[in-house]
């Protein structure tokens, strides 16, 4: 009986240490998923500030321009993506390059600005790009695969 006893919380034991284990299985993933979400923050935030810069320069100027430094952009260290107005970029942690798909460019009544970066070390890159219609997009979204 004593013996029945011990093999029965032997079994609760370690059915509960499975639950556990995969209830911190579920928790870490999650937590990792939603700190990748908020490095596409860094993106959007940055995009956004260059495009209020080249407004500020197109009201005063009546053109956009195609540098960071003659927009008087004031900017925050990039840490997770590389960005590009098309003379010149601002690397983060990584020295990524404009994707095809996504190539910045200016004009004098139009521009976009393209933000790259790799969330989750795979081949995809994660690809932003903002224009002068305020038209802020995902194009190529690194957590999508």
């Amino acid at each position: 009986m004593i013996f029945g006893l011990i093999v029965g919380c032997g079994a609760l034991l370690t059915i509960g240490l499975i639950v556990l284990v995969v209830t911190i299985a579920v928790a870490v993933q999650g937590s990792m998923e939603r700190n990748r979400k908020a490095r596409q923050v860094e993106a959007k935030d940055f995009l956004w500030a260059i495009y209020s810069a080249q407004m500020k320069y197109y009201g005063e100027y009546g053109n956009y321009i195609d540098n960071f430094a003659d927009i008087k952009f004031d900017y925050m260290p990039a840490r997770h993506y590389s960005y590009f107005p098309p003379a010149d970029a601002i690397y983060g942690d990584e020295d990524y390059k404009s994707p095809e798909e996504a190539r910045p460019y200016v004009t004098t009544d139009s521009f976009m600005a393209v933000a790259v970066g790799d969330l989750d070390s795979d081949q995809t890159l994660d690809v932003w790009v903002i224009d002068d219609n305020k038209s802020l997009q995902n194009v190529v979204d690194d957590l999508a695969d």
